[in-house]
């Protein structure tokens, strides 16, 4: 059994405070480092943990943002705990909850991840292969102790930034969600929508649209947090829509209609070459 230092391992990463953490694009870690509520440091002891453990809203956990060897930008969601190996002995673990290495140049898209990941003291991380590796290869992080005491170490050119201040959302200010009434308007489908393609795909669906009813936005998969441009066209029913998800080598094509009771959710088809499927989107906002 793990004990965790003044955190249970029971509260799960979710709610507010989960997705305030996953909600952190590299854009917005960029913005985060340039700011005064980080701080760098060479090493990150369990005091550090403990009196920075409240910057995510409803969590207790830390977060480190680290550049990477490979000159990546990764963030951590974490804990200081103990693992009970008998009933005289616990050695000092730190939990990973969550982590999270962005590809070189992308908004999103992720090249690692991982969640639940206990690292002991003479453990060496690298989180641009999101594995625990061996002497022989770089790592980012090194685990240590020093007369009991756990403390993570960045390791070659690595570089770690612990935050100390309560995180901000990253998110722009929500526009207010349209209300449906008797005249439908174009503008309604302004928004973002949790997109699901005949259960095989998911992604985020950020779209605008003009008055013209020309539509673009972005496509952010959620596989990988890959972005692809969105363009369509609304009609020629003001609540029915054309738009294509613009993929490296192909193009993917979805016709719909928007929920005219209340303007929660769109359905219809989808069209990859020959193939036709159903999708649906939800709004988010």
């Amino acid at each position: 059994m793990i004990y965790v230092l003044t955190i249970s391992l029971i509260a799960t990463t979710m709610g507010q405070g989960a997705d305030r953490f996953d909600s952190y694009s590299q854009p917005a870690l960029i913005k985060l480092l340039s700011g005064s509520g980080v701080v760098t440091r060479k090493s990150v002891g369990v005091s550090d943990l403990i009196d920075n453990d409240r910057v995510l809203p409803k969590q207790t956990a830390s977060v480190l943002i680290v550049k990477t060897n490979g000159n990546r930008l990764s963030k951590l969601q974490v804990v200081a705990g103990r693992q009970k190996v008998n009933d005289t002995l616990q050695l000092p673990v730190l939990i990973i909850e969550k982590f999270a290495t962005f590809k070189d140049g992308e908004e999103r898209a992720i090249s690692a991840s991982g969640s639940s990941l206990a690292v002991y003291s003479g453990f060496r991380l690298n989180l641009d292969l999101g594995q625990i590796v061996p002497n022989d290869l770089p790592a980012d992080l090194e685990v240590k102790s020093d007369n009991g005491r756990l403390f993570v170490q960045s390791s070659g050119k690595s570089e770690i930034w612990l935050v100390t201040a309560p995180l901000p959302d990253p998110l722009p200010a929500r526009s207010a969600r349209p209300i449906a009434n008797d005249k439908f308007l174009v503008s309604h489908w302004n928004g973002n929508y949790l997109l699901h393609d005949d259960g095989r795909r998911s992604g985020s669906l950020e779209i605008s649209v003009d008055a013209q009813g020309e539509l673009t936005g972005f496509y952010y998969s959620s596989k990988d947090g890959a972005k692809y441009e969105v363009k369509g066209k609304v009609g020629p029913a003001p609540h029915a829509v054309q738009f294509g998800v613009r993929f490296p080598r192909s193009e993917q094509i979805y016709q719909g209609f928007l929920f005219t009771g209340d303007l929660s959710a769109m359905a219809g088809v989808s069209r990859f070459g020959d193939r036709e499927t159903g999708f649906y989107a939800v709004r988010k906002d």
